[in-house]
C-alpha cells in the first residue's frame, strides 16, 4: 500500500483499497465470531484500523471496528423489516385501488 502511495496514487484510492482488503478481512463473519471476543481482542483489532489511520492508509474518520460489526449484524434484519413494510404498503394501496373500482360499478370489459 505504501508503494502505491509513493507511485502518487490518490489518498482516496488508497482508503477504499484499505477498507476492501483490511476492513473485509477483519469484519468477515464477524457477527458469529465478535460475541466470542475479549476486551483484549477488540483492542487489537481497533489497533489495526488505529495503525492504518496513523499511516495515512485508512481515513481519519473512519467507523470503530464495534460500529461495523454492529451495523453488518443489524443490516439483514432491517431490510426484513423494511421489505415487510413496503409490502404490507403496496398491499394496502391495491386493495384500496380494488375497492374502489368495484364500489363504482364499472364493467370491466376484457
Amino acid at each position: 500500500m505504501r508503494i502505491l502511495r509513493a507511485h502518487g496514487m490518490a489518498t482516496t484510492i488508497i482508503h477504499v483499497i484499505f477498507n476492501a482488503i483490511f476492513v473485509a478481512k477483519l469484519t468477515y463473519a464477524a457477527s458469529s465470531w465478535w460475541g466470542f471476543t475479549t476486551a483484549k481482542h477488540r483492542q487489537r483489532l481497533e489497533a489495526v484500523i488505529r495503525r492504518g489511520i496513523r499511516s495515512g492508509l485508512c481515513a481519519p474518520d473512519h467507523m470503530p471496528l464495534e460500529d461495523l460489526v454492529t451495523d453488518a449484524d443489524d443490516k439483514p434484519f432491517n431490510l426484513i423489516i423494511y421489505r415487510n413494510i413496503m409490502f404490507y404498503a403496496v398491499y394496502f394501496l391495491i386493495v384500496q385501488i380494488l375497492i374502489t373500482i368495484l364500489s363504482q360499478d364499472v364493467i370491466i370489459l376484457c
